[in-house]
């Protein structure tokens, strides 16, 4: 526009230039790449020789929700208006809640034993989309330890983490959760678990993980500063086991017993004493299931 305009000889160059311009800076609010239409602005304002047009100053966004929450049914309302919340009292939960995809939820405690209780009867977060969890305490979460139920009503006693969903997890205390596969933790295809200065107590997964169970379709696990103990699994990986073919998957637990433990890529971790004990090949008694 502007090369031909400058080269015509025409005494109503400016005004069409002019006209050309108001046309775009009307669309520049809306525009997809505005840095490439100021670029243009800016080239139409030499012409015209006026000040140069600024880029927008970007749309305030508003952040989310504070909310302190005492039952099951405020901590459902708060992760529906994807609020930040603080957990001021243990809660009782009568039924899992759901992460959506395109959900990130941030939860933390008043107090670092602050407790989510599932009373052995329901799982506490499915989540297909990012749970940031910190000072909590999941406790006696249930995922149908049977293996008879329907996939994945029986994997991730406490927490389910769905294809490509995202788990961080800060001080955060895993105890008394019993599932099939995953006691407290299944990891999916795709997915990711992060536990940094928490703690997996007394979990059972019936088949495999106690702790932690990464499926065989792939996803992982980093694990730091973390505390596992007394977590136990019919055939193999008392606190982890991650089903896929490569190791470096999942890392072995970062203490035992308050001591450091030997940072290892393992198929198949339990702790014991200060030793990661990860036998190669795994020695289980029974594959564990595959699912789709």
């Amino acid at each position: 526009h502007i090369a031909a305009l400058t080269s015509h000889d025409d005494s109503n160059v400016a005004g069409k230039a002019a006209q050309i311009r108001d046309k775009w800076v009307a669309q520049l609010e809306s525009h997809a790449d505005k840095a490439d239409l100021v670029t243009r602005l800016r080239a139409f304002d030499a012409v015209l020789g006026v000040a140069p047009t600024p880029m927008p100053t970007p749309s305030p966004t508003t952040p989310p929700a504070r909310f302190n929450v005492s039952d099951y049914t405020s901590l459902s309302r708060a992760i529906e208006d994807r609020a930040i919340i603080t957990v001021a009292a243990d809660i009782a939960f009568p039924a899992q809640i759901m992460i959506p995809a395109d959900m990130t939820v941030t939860i933390s405690g008043a107090t670092v034993d602050t407790t989510l209780d599932g009373g052995g009867k329901t799982r506490h977060f499915y989540v297909e989309g990012t749970l940031i969890l910190g000072d909590m305490v999941l406790a006696n979460g249930w995922a149908d330890p049977s293996g008879q139920g329907q996939f994945p009503n029986t994997v991730g006693g406490a927490v389910f983490l769905a294809n490509g969903a995202t788990g961080n997890f800060t001080r955060t205390t895993f105890t008394s959760n019993s599932a099939s596969l995953g006691g407290a933790v299944d990891i999916e295809l795709g997915a990711s678990g992060a536990f940094v200065d928490s703690a997996f107590l007394s979990n059972y997964g019936a088949t495999h993980g106690g702790g932690i169970f990464l499926s065989n379709a792939g996803g992982t696990a980093y694990v730091a500063g973390t505390e596992f103990g007394n977590n136990s699994a019919g055939y193999g990986g008392n606190d982890i086991f991650n089903m896929h073919s490569d190791p470096s998957e999942v890392q072995c637990p970062s203490t035992c017993g308050g001591e450091e433990c030997t940072t290892i890529d393992c198929y198949e971790c339990t702790c014991y004493s200060c030793a990661c004990f990860h036998p190669t090949p795994h020695p289980t008694k029974a594959p564990a299931p595959t699912y789709s």
